[in-house]
């Protein structure tokens, strides 16, 4: 499930810094709001995230494993990582604006970022990668969506809700750069 979670970020994040240099031509030509661009960027990550839900339902009926009840309350906890990817894919849609190398730059993090949070593995209780998850907000939110799915309950509810208060900062904060700069970025693509 931390996999399923990690979707929604990694590809997200890709196709938003990636979306207006995309539509260089359109974006010079055409007056719109370009928060367009980044926003339908991020509904391409939600349409995979879908499909790779209905995927893992699958799997569980094929296992025989039963979620637990309180599954419902994924759809409501991935929401600060969908805030977060759209708040960062603001920032790093205007630098690509800027620096075409950032595109690049955006999927190799994403993949090495993937190793250090516990995507794939347990949230560690001592050691290094402790100590980076517990200030990291994508860990805590990754670590909750998979408890209420597996377990039906979250163990770390204060750091879900500090890691949810950071994304919605960061998410208006971006929104409210890109609309300041988002006229000096068309000048440049």
């Amino acid at each position: 499930m931390g996999l399923t979670a990690w979707v929604i970020f990694s590809k997200g994040l890709a196709a938003c810094a990636n979306s207006i240099v995309t539509a260089g031509s359109m974006v010079v030509k055409i007056n719109f709001p370009k928060v367009c661009l980044v926003i339908a960027a991020m509904g391409q990550a939600l349409v995979e995230l879908l499909v790779r839900i209905l995927l893992t339902g699958l799997v569980f009926c094929f296992f025989g494993f039963v979620p637990a009840a309180q599954s419902w309350l994924f759809a409501i906890m991935i929401l600060p990582l969908f805030l977060l990817t759209l708040g960062l894919g603001f920032f790093l849609a205007l630098l690509a604006g800027l620096f075409r190398d950032v595109i690049n730059m955006v999927t190799l993090l994403t993949t090495y970022l993937m190793f250090l949070l516990p995507v794939a593995y347990p949230l560690p209780e001592s050691g290094l990668f402790a100590r980076l998850n517990r200030y990291n907000p994508l860990s805590h939110i990754i670590v909750a969506c998979r408890q209420v799915v597996l377990y039906g309950r979250v163990n770390d509810w204060q750091g879900y809700v500090w890691s949810a208060l950071f994304c919605l900062l960061m998410f208006l904060g971006a929104w409210r750069l890109f609309y300041l700069v988002e006229g000096k970025i068309a000048e440049r693509i």
